[in-house]
């Protein structure tokens, strides 16, 4: 799963809670420290890429694709 605009990472951290390897994106450095923090917090793990939508997301296939503006 790849969260676009992660923010605190609260979507990705219930998904890896899930079960869903997840990929979380923000353009927002501290953001992306925030939603590691979080999902250390909540025992799970979130790769995060520092990346303006798309812009750095390396080219592979995603099960999902989710944003919540």
């Amino acid at each position: 799963m790849l969260e676009l605009g992660c923010g605190t990472g609260i979507i990705s951290t219930f998904a890896a809670k899930k079960g869903a390897k997840v990929f979380a994106s923000d353009v927002n450095k501290l953001a992306l420290e925030n939603a590691q923090l979080n999902a250390k917090k909540n025992s799970v793990e979130i790769e995060t890429i520092e990346s303006n939508l798309f812009k750095e997301i390396p080219i592979q296939v995603f099960d999902y694709i989710v944003i919540n503006p």
